[in-house]
């Protein structure tokens, strides 16, 4: 039985976790944000990390479910947190990672396409400089608190 069990557990953990590496770099866990299913826009959270032996810089998200797609830090201006596009990209430096979470740097998916739905699995393409991509998957995930950035 404890084997069973064992053996239960793991699997349960794999099919839950959607991590995806390419070249010694890792994404974990990337997740699209949304108040509702029926919102227009939406914030996606990942980690990235970088065991290679060179800086990367990620450009961009493609994604064929919203009609823009940005990398957004967020800064404070007079004591009021704005957001905005990182028009040169983010950069992971070697042997490090970087978050991209709640208030603070995240993507921001703008003028979804349709309907989504809670554990939905959507595709999309992480872009970095020098023609370097990796395909990922954003777990869809529907909270009233989802919009906390």
């Amino acid at each position: 039985m404890r084997y069973f069990i064992l053996i239960f557990y793991l699997f349960v953990s794999y099919v839950s976790a959607h991590d995806y590496e390419k070249e010694n770099i890792k994404v974990v866990h990337p997740v699209m944000k949304m108040i509702s299913s029926k919102s227009k826009n939406a914030a996606g959270y990942l980690e990235i990390i970088n065991n290679s032996s060179n800086n990367i810089v990620l450009k961009k998200v493609e994604v064929d479910f919203a009609k823009i797609t940005d990398i957004h830090e967020i800064i404070n201006v007079d004591n009021v947190y704005k957001m905005r596009p990182l028009k040169n990209g983010l950069v992971i430096n070697t042997s490090e990672a970087v978050k991209l979470k709640p208030k603070s740097t995240h993507v921001m998916f703008i003028g979804l396409k349709k309907e989504y739905f809670d554990e939905e699995m959507l595709n999309a393409r992480l872009v970095f400089a020098e023609d370097f991509f990796i395909n990922i998957k954003f777990k869809v995930e529907i909270s009233s608190n989802a919009h906390s950035h």
